[in-house]
């Protein structure tokens, strides 16, 4: 497995900073921030009361407050977010004005958890190691997109907004499980508790050529699915999209737009604990 570091997407990083902003974020978030060790954090989710997703984030934890790190194409919905829910509480949002993410890709599996090592804050999140280190942020590797495709890490706006579930991207594994309240908790829950699983489930695709259509049909021509925006076409075709949970599995052929494919990878949650 390729394992050189190279400079990563363009990444923003924000503040809260003040004697509420803890609270604030656990309040909010998916993770269990009060109880996170001081100088540590985790990628963290933002949802909605219907448990659906709006934004995606690492959170660290600091003695001045939080930090969090985002996509630059999610900044403005992260801060808009923190902005509508945030009232009296004693904290200012700062923005940080120079962060780096750089990664690497790695055979173990990981809950995304960051911690300092070295130099700069590292986690592991779908065969992934992420790492932020604050210095001037070097241009976009080409490679960030086609690694991230294959690991099935999807992007905001690009292959999910608001409408799309937790459970359907597997993003369920980013809800700490004993926190108490937070947005979405009671949804979360209540399909962990009950056994519940999710109707779609989120796959990488290969073809044969360029891909005219976003439809996924069986060569039944029984529809099971769709592709989203992501796509790699420079030496393989590849592109994420969703299947429903029954119709198919690793290894099944299909079809987009008459063009004959199969399905490489379905994501399969980190067992918790």
């Amino acid at each position: 497995m390729e394992n050189l570091e190279r400079s990563g997407a363009r990444f923003s990083g924000f503040e809260l900073r003040g004697r509420d902003a803890v609270d604030f974020g656990h309040r909010l978030f998916s993770r269990d921030i009060k109880n996170m060790p001081m100088n540590e954090g985790a990628l963290s989710l933002f949802l909605t009361p219907e448990g659906r997703v709006s934004a995606e984030f690492w959170v660290l934890k600091t003695k001045e407050g939080l930090e969090l790190y985002c996509l630059q194409t999610s900044s403005n919905q992260l801060l808009s977010l923190i902005d509508r829910y945030h009232f009296s509480e004693a904290f200012e949002v700062l923005k940080i004005e120079s962060l780096k993410m750089s990664f690497k890709e790695t055979s173990l599996k990981g809950e995304g958890l960051l911690r300092w090592e070295s130099d700069r804050f590292k986690g592991i999140w779908r065969g992934i190691e992420w790492s932020f280190l604050k210095t001037s942020p070097e241009e976009v590797d080409p490679d960030w997109n086609r690694i991230r495709i294959q690991h099935l890490i999807p992007e905001y706006l690009t292959d999910y907004n608001e409408k799309t579930l937790v459970f359907d991207l597997g993003f369920d594994e980013l809800c700490d499980p004993k926190k108490g309240c937070y947005i979405g908790q009671e949804i979360v829950e209540r399909v962990r508790s009950r056994g519940g699983a999710p109707t779609r489930s989120l796959c990488l695709f290969e073809w044969s050529s360029e891909v005219p259509s976003f439809s996924i049909v069986s060569l039944e021509d029984k529809p099971i699915g769709s592709t989203t925006s992501s796509l790699i076409s420079k030496n393989i075709i590849q592109g994420l999209g969703f299947i429903k949970k029954a119709t198919a599995k690793v290894g099944d052929p299909i079809l987009s737009g008459g063009v004959p494919g199969f399905i490489k990878a379905i994501y399969e949650a980190v067992p918790r604990g």
